[in-house]
């Protein structure tokens, strides 16, 4: 990242449904590993690097974009709701930890 970041708005995320009776086991671990990466690593990814360049700085913002999903079983998309779960506690964890750096999250 440039040394001009800001703020970030972390949005990307994909939903795919994987139902526990109906999906091979092959599709499930995709699903998931999908799921994970897009909606809980890559924001992690985000996080790290604006955060680091923000705290350089003196200060930013990051916005992390969760979902109702998160805080309510999703019983047709279960690795959605738990990735935006994880989400929310990767945002508390980031918050802490990079506050005395200004850096809100």
């Amino acid at each position: 990242l440039g040394e001009s970041v800001d703020i970030v708005i972390n949005n990307a995320a994909i939903y795919e449904e994987s139902h526990f009776l109906d999906s091979t086991f092959d599709d499930w671990q995709r699903v998931w590993r999908d799921t994970i990466d897009a909606n809980l690593v890559g924001p992690a990814n985000v996080i790290f690097h604006a955060g680091r360049s923000m705290a350089r700085r003196g200060g930013g913002v990051i916005v992390c974009v969760s979902s109702r999903g998160a805080f309510r079983g999703e019983p047709t998309a279960p690795a959605y709701g738990a990735s935006k779960a994880g989400l929310n506690q990767l945002s508390q964890s980031a918050a802490k930890a990079l506050a005395p750096s200004n850096v809100v999250v």
